[in-house]
């Protein structure tokens, strides 16, 4: 196996100033695509490819909420550092 010299836990915190933190959300996906992130370049961009005939695999496997809530996942989230995700309600921008 891989080994690392580091461990999650040596971390302070992380703050998350922005992101797609939830790739899998098909809804967040459909509204990428209305504001001009087109789903086959979003999809591309998560390692689905450009159909999506991938994305059941993919997207879940980049996305840190759905890692946290698998059940095999269970003792992952006590060896994380404390987070902080921030986001604006009057963002224009996505």
């Amino acid at each position: 196996g891989l080994s690392s010299p580091w461990s999650p836990a040596a971390l302070a915190g992380f703050v998350g100033i922005s992101g797609v933190y939830a790739p899998d959300d098909r809804e967040l996906v459909e509204h990428f695509n209305r504001k001009g992130l087109y789903r086959e370049v979003f999809w591309s961009i998560m390692e689905a490819g450009f159909s999506g005939s991938r994305a059941g695999e993919a997207l879940p496997r980049a996305s840190p909420v759905a890692i946290l809530r698998d059940p095999a996942a269970a003792g992952l989230a006590s060896v994380q550092p404390p987070v902080l995700l921030c986001h604006g309600s009057a963002d224009t921008s996505a």
